[in-house]
């Protein structure tokens, strides 16, 4: 599932594991997906309103604050 910023761009992606001989496909739809779905957009909505708050720029040790990297 993707995980998503305020903008809808993907960031990151989150899944499931499990053991094919011991998980039906039906488990995986009704049981996981569901669960992956709902941790995906909490995790989403967490990183929009991380991002949407401002945050002061620390400067990195060693790099001068004049020398911007593009």
């Amino acid at each position: 599932m993707p995980v998503r910023d305020g903008d809808g761009e993907v960031w990151a992606a989150m899944n499931v594991t499990v053991h094919a001989a011991e998980t039906s496909v039906a488990t995986l739809v009704n049981e996981h997906l569901p669960r992956l779905m709902r941790a995906a957009g909490e995790v989403s909505a967490d990183w929009a309103l991380w991002r949407s708050r401002p945050h002061a720029e620390v400067p990195r040790a060693g790099v001068p604050p004049w020398s911007a990297v593009i």
